[in-house]
């Protein structure tokens, strides 16, 4: 990558451009900057949407974990000045959460991303303190989304 480089890109993304817009990519910047994730700019996050079969997959290969997720998040960063991520959603997932937990679509995927961006941030979701911790993180960025 080139210094200062960024690049926030989404893949198979059919069905879900009603909120995937360049604004977005300001709003993960903004996350970017703030968390401090990198002190370079050389960024590049690829937000890759798959089907639910194909997260089981992921999930059992990587984490060892037979089930169905949101989301799954990979840093492939080899130099200590890069960001460079792989964050895989199941819409299918998000929807079902959406649902559940009575938001609405647009904003249960948001809330997806971000956390994927706190995670290349260093925030955990194992116990329940770091599940609270990114909550409290998520719920503060989100207002930032919403123009």
């Amino acid at each position: 990558m080139n210094q200062n480089s960024i690049r926030i890109t989404f893949h198979n993304t059919r069905g879900l451009t009603y909120f995937i817009n360049s604004q977005l990519k300001y709003f993960f910047l903004l996350i970017i900057r703030k968390e401090e994730i990198t002190s370079a700019m050389n960024v590049k996050i690829k937000f890759i949407f798959v089907p639910e079969k194909e997260i089981i997959l992921l999930n059992k290969k990587y984490l060892h974990h037979p089930y169905s997720t949101d989301i799954l998040t990979f840093d492939l960063s080899d130099k200590k000045n890069e960001l460079d991520a792989e964050i895989y959603i199941c819409p299918e997932v998000v929807r079902k959460n959406a649902k559940r937990f009575g938001v609405t679509n647009k904003n249960e995927f948001l809330r997806v991303m971000v956390h994927g961006i706190l995670h290349l941030a260093g925030y955990g979701d194992k116990t329940k303190k770091e599940q609270e911790t990114m909550r409290r993180k998520e719920d503060y960025y989100l207002p930032f989304a919403r123009h």
